[in-house]
């Protein structure tokens, strides 16, 4: 930095002594008491203007005071910036220019790179040498491997690859088991096919590939049809093993590799990886891996992988789907089964399978749509079709049809359209049961304006009114009478039983009453029984009494007076217990005569002596 050291010595002109710099000491002034101030013409330019008395310093060019690098930043110190080298790096200086080069190089060699940022040299590669790559190493300088039939020539600049052969030459044939070399290379049938299936025939640059002899049959692979000798076969075995061993098949298509292999099976298809393989049956179709392999049954259609795989004498089945029919192992006939996962039950025939039950697992269905259903009219008799818990189909025409709705609420005919709703209306003997007895079940039946009637096969049992009213027209009833006097029959404590003297019927319901004046009960049950007497000619009778007797007991309705002329009466009636088969009389007495003079009065109009009863629960 400059400064004054002073600026006045007294005197009319001023006097500067010396100027003092950052370095370098003070600097007086020259003989003319000049001090000069100049630039180093680079990088500063000093200006006077004697005029104004005034020095300008200025830059003469930009001075960079920060260089930016990929990382990090340099600041020059003391005007000086380093420029140094790295890794292959180097640099020199001379005047006023800084030189970068590579260093470390090998002349003519390629460069690779390593994780510590330099370069290393492969090293010069000769001709036709090519870097190939070595996992996880430095590539590696070396020439290309001829192979059979090839010629590599390397040269500077150049690598030529060519077949030192004749091009049209054949080298060498590889086959499954072997090989063949040479120029020339024939080919021909095997022992797989003794009996000429495949032959060629050649002609100038033509080779013809023959499958047609005389045993019309054609084999395609590893010992395919290998043994077939019969004439005219017209079998067709595409595949290794295909039909191997097979001696008198006829008319057998086998695609897959042993497929039909030991089979003598005639009009029959097998395709598949060992399909059909030890199936001798006659026309039977099988397409999938491992279907139909051992049956010996006939017209049997087998589709998808292992499908009737283990069947050995049924026929005229047919299964569709991935394992369909595949536990029927004997003689299982005429079956149909549609879906994967179908095995069906050992020992079944005639049995048809559409799924295997209910749900989503392999094999499962959880709806099933049959079209042409709904709205069709049957031509014959009309069936119930019911499903089990086991999900088989059928209908049960006489039979007994359950249907169970769960905790739902099942509808008959609950739409507002009038119709008639019949059950149980056919012919033949029905057993109906309508209703529970479990729990808390009710019953409620209902009509309308209408009757109710209930019916039996001898006539109505019950009929209702809509208003209330109801009868019972096959009840068991009776009544009775004396329709004219018998004379002296008690008096002297003689019985007299009702219908001694014939009793006329006013109506016997249900024909129980015997005008003998018997009363049988047709079922057990409790009956209302009764009776009436009256007594004419008396003279000093003093005791009547009727007594209503059943085989089970004896009930006896008694009236005394005294000794009197007037003609006696009585009625009695009481509930009484009876069997089926049990008998009911009724029989009247009186006592305090002489002798038997009373008599017993009746009438043909009014009832004066009778008796009755009924069936009451």
């Amino acid at each position: 930095m400059s400064q004054f050291i002073k600026l006045f010595d007294g005197s009319v002109l001023p006097d500067i002594e010396t100027l003092t710099g950052n370095s370098g000491g003070a600097v007086g002034p020259d003989g003319s008491f000049n001090i000069n101030l100049l630039g180093d013409t680079t990088t500063i330019n000093v200006v006077g203007n004697p005029a104004t008395s005034t020095l300008t310093f200025s830059a003469t060019g930009a001075v960079p005071i920060q260089f930016d690098t990929d990382s990090g930043s340099a600041v020059p110190a003391l005007g000086i910036l380093n420029i140094l080298g790295g890794n292959n790096i180097g640099t020199t200086g001379s005047g006023n220019t800084v030189t970068v080069d590579v260093t470390g190089t090998t002349d003519h060699s390629l460069l690779v790179g390593n994780a510590l940022g330099s370069l290393s040299s492969l090293g010069v590669a000769t001709n036709g040498q090519l870097p190939i790559g070595s996992t996880g190493v430095d590539p590696v300088l070396a020439t290309l491997t001829a192979g059979t039939g090839i010629g590599i020539t390397n040269a500077a600049g150049s690598i030529t690859i060519s077949s030192p052969a004749a091009a049209s030459a054949i080298q060498t044939i590889d086959g499954n088991t072997g090989s063949a070399t040479g120029t020339t290379v024939t080919v021909t049938t095997g022992a797989s096919n003794a009996n000429g299936t495949i032959n060629f025939s050649a002609t100038g640059s033509t080779v013809t590939f023959n499958t047609t002899d005389s045993y019309n049959s054609v084999g395609i692979g590893t010992n395919a049809l290998k043994a077939n000798a019969a004439a005219n076969a017209r079998n067709v075995a595409i595949g290794q093993q295909a039909m191997e061993t097979s001696t008198t098949a006829a008319a057998v298509t086998a695609i897959g590799q042993k497929a039909g292999q030991n089979s003598n099976a005639t009009s029959s298809t097998f395709v598949g990886l060992q399909s059909g393989q030890g199936a001798s049956g006659d026309q039977n179709d099988a397409f999938g891996v491992g279907s139909l392999a051992t049956n010996n049954g006939p017209y049997n259609v087998a589709i998808g992988a292992s499908s009737l795989a283990r069947i050995l004498t049924g026929r005229l089945n047919t299964c569709l789907g991935n394992a369909s029919g595949y536990n029927y192992t004997g003689g299982e006939s005429r079956n149909i089964i549609i879906g994967s996962s179908v095995p069906g039950t050992v020992g079944e025939s005639n049995v048809l399978r559409i799924a295997n039950g209910t749900g989503t697992g392999d094999g499962q269905v959880n709806k099933a749509i049959i079209g042409g259903i709904t709205g069709i009219t049957t031509g014959g008799a009309s069936n119930v079709a019911v499903i089990d818990s086991s999900n088989q189909l059928g209908t049960v025409p006489g039979g007994a049809v359950t249907f169970n709705s769960g905790t739902q609420t099942m509808n008959i005919s609950s739409d507002a359209s009038a119709t008639t709703v019949n059950m149980a209306t056919g012919a033949g003997a029905k057993v109906v049961t309508l209703g529970s007895t479990n729990g808390a079940s009710s019953l409620s039946l209902k009509y309308g304006t209408a009757d109710m009637t209930l019916a039996s096969a001898t006539g109505t049992v019950l009929s209702a009114l809509d208003t209330g009213e109801i009868t019972m027209p096959l009840q068991s009833a009776f009544l009775a009478q004396l329709a004219s006097a018998a004379s002296n029959k008690t008096g002297n404590g003689t019985n007299y039983t009702l219908g001694t003297d014939a009793l006329t019927e006013i109506f016997d319901q249900n024909a129980d009453f015997n005008t003998n004046g018997t009363f049988t009960a047709p079922v057990t049950g409790r009956y209302m029984l009764g009776g009436q007497g009256v007594l004419t000619g008396c003279t000093i009778a003093a005791i009547f009494t009727i007594n209503i007797t059943t085989s089970n007991r004896v009930m006896v309705f008694a009236q005394s007076r005294a000794a009197s002329s007037q003609n006696f009466y009585s009625t009695a009636n009481c509930f009484m217990d009876m069997d089926a088969g049990d008998t009911f009389t009724c029989v009247l007495n009186a006592t305090g005569e002489v002798g038997d003079t009373d008599d017993v009065f009746g009438a043909a109009t009014n009832i004066f002596t009778g008796m009755w009863g009924y069936l009451s629960c």
